[in-house]
């Protein structure tokens, strides 16, 4: 059994299907990086849902990972459904895709702190030259939407916790190789912000905190 198909996760996502809006997602192409990982594939579970379960209701998902073994874990047999592309990339490299897109949903990082010293190139390149590339594509496709995963560790290092909210900003250190998650975070929002402004993508940014999983 696919994760997907986990008693858990059929309940949440008969509870999600009636609490929002899928209408304006009908006929609508979703582009999903990181698809393989915890949130951004609670996300395409909701979408294979509403293709699954609702009536006249159909939306393409492009699932973009660095392997499809990862995939087959989440989505099983689902990975052959005709609504589902797969693109394999670790987004180090210009994105090509013929499709029509109406939505990005940038989930693509690496946020285990173990890899903050042992890996902290692969570190960043998602989080800075893998936003530009899926940028210059949301541009280039005139998308109705841009999300961009960030993370709640961008504030930084603040010295004054009394009252934080999201215009407190604290101090990051740029040599310590630990700040290469959070600053490389920081660029990519500001790169949303950048593309927003120059080049009209419209750019969301959500700033996630821990989060965890309890099912099983």
């Amino acid at each position: 059994m696919n994760n997907f198909e986990n008693c858990i996760i059929q309940d949440d996502m008969n509870i999600i299907s009636k609490l929002i809006d899928y209408s304006k997602f009908n006929n609508k192409t979703f582009l999903v990086t990181g698809s393989s990982g915890m949130l951004a594939s609670y996300i395409v579970y909701v979408l294979i849902y509403l293709n699954e379960n609702i009536e006249n209701f159909k939306c393409n998902i492009i699932l973009v990972a660095r392997s499809t073994d990862k995939l087959r874990e989440k989505y099983g047999n689902y990975l052959e459904k005709d609504y589902i592309k797969i693109y394999i990339s670790n987004l180090d490299t210009e994105i090509e895709i013929e499709d029509s897109i109406n939505y990005i949903i940038h989930a693509a990082s690496i946020a285990q702190t173990q890899f903050f010293s042992q890996k902290p190139i692969d570190v960043i390149n998602p989080n800075t030259i893998g936003t530009k590339y899926l940028l210059d594509l949301a541009a280039k496709k005139k998308i109705e939407s841009f999300l961009y995963f960030s993370t709640c560790s961008i504030y930084g290092k603040i010295l004054n916790n009394n009252h934080i909210d999201e215009n407190t900003y604290g101090i990051l250190d740029p040599l310590d190789i630990n700040s290469c998650y959070s600053e490389s975070k920081r660029l990519g929002e500001t790169m949303c912000k950048a593309y927003f402004l120059q080049k009209d993508v419209k750019t969301k940014i959500a700033r996630i905190s821990h989060t965890y999983r309890a099912y099983s």
